[in-house]
């Protein structure tokens, strides 16, 4: 890279001539519109003068640029670009990346310092915060049991992808909330209530085949006092009618026997036991041991809480569907 490249690179990143030595003096960040264009001419010059970034993580960059392209990237996070004085990126390779492919233009705030060497030292030395560590910022009663609880009713048992942001996970906790939350409160302190258990107690609360499942037009705090009742039978193994209420002492049993086990198929398996247990229960029937062959189909498990959202997913949808743990 010449030096005429270098300082075309410098001077188009702010608005005024002498922004760029006020930057450099005082350290004080500005605000840019960042676009695709001016993105990726900082990559290729930073790429070319032989500054390799750190290891390129894709499932980041498909994160961010999935908030930028809705809409929810928060403008000018002070999380923004750091360039060196002349003119080479030193962080914020994956924001950069995350506009080109969203193509989308955000405001950033841009930090100009003398050196790399005088960031080396500082750079992302900070406790990385969990995706649900940013609660507490503006109070949000966010716990990274919602996350887990959420994520399932979603996208089901065996998902792993996609990588989702807070601010994703916010709008699925959100759009779960009743049930995500109500089953997270009442089910701490219980040792093996797994996220796979939460998240079909969280449907069954959502979910209008519940109401059904207890006939006579049950209404939801009915629904919701019911499913409570499992929880705490399920904690103290003590049924007050042995006839209609062991479902959730059979699930502890069955739980006890799959400890140590936490594969994807193990979790489904888990997934489909509980959703016979909490339906069993619903229905005030007795059941000592729990049987998921009976309740497939050619290697399909037709879901059993389905909710309204479920007509917009695609993972519903499709014919080879397995529900939750498709």
């Amino acid at each position: 890279m010449n030096n005429n490249s270098t300082r075309i690179g410098i001077n188009g990143l702010f608005d005024h001539q002498d922004a760029l030595a006020e930057a450099t003096l005082v350290r004080k960040p500005r605000l840019k519109l960042v676009t695709p264009a001016w993105a990726s001419r900082m990559i290729k010059w930073t790429e070319d003068a032989g500054f390799e970034n750190r290891h390129e993580n894709p499932d980041d960059i498909d994160t961010y640029s999935r908030d930028m392209t809705a809409g929810m990237w928060v403008a000018a996070h002070p999380h923004g670009i750091i360039i060196d004085s002349r003119g080479f990126l030193i962080d914020g390779w994956h924001r950069l990346k995350a506009i080109m492919k969203s193509g989308m233009s955000i405001l950033m705030w841009v930090y100009i310092v003398e050196s790399r060497q005088e960031m080396a030292v500082s750079t992302d030395i900070g406790v990385r915060r969990s995706q649900t560590g940013g609660a507490h910022i503006d109070a949000t009663p966010f716990r990274d049991e919602h996350q887990a609880t959420a994520r399932i009713v979603e996208f089901g048992v065996r998902s792993t992808r996609p990588k989702l942001s807070r601010i994703e996970y916010r709008q699925y906790i959100r759009k779960y909330w009743r049930g995500v939350d109500f089953v997270v409160c009442h089910g701490r302190g219980v040792g093996v209530l797994m996220a796979p258990i939460k998240a079909v107690l969280a449907r069954a609360i959502l979910s209008p085949a519940s109401p059904k499942y207890m006939r006579n037009n049950a209404t939801s705090a009915q629904v919701e006092q019911r499913i409570l009742e499992f929880v705490q039978i399920y904690k103290t193994l003590v049924a007050p009618d042995p006839n209609k209420d062991h479902a959730p002492i059979a699930l502890h049993r069955f739980m006890e026997n799959m400890k140590g086990m936490n594969s994807l198929d193990s979790r489904c398996l888990i997934y489909i036991v509980t959703e016979i247990a909490v339906m069993k229960f619903l229905q005030r029937e007795f059941i000592t041991v729990l049987k998921p062959n009976a309740y497939l189909k050619d290697g399909k498990a037709k879901e059993l809480f389905p909710i309204p959202e479920d007509e917009k997913n695609e993972r519903f949808r499709r014919e080879d569907s397995k529900g939750s743990c498709g």
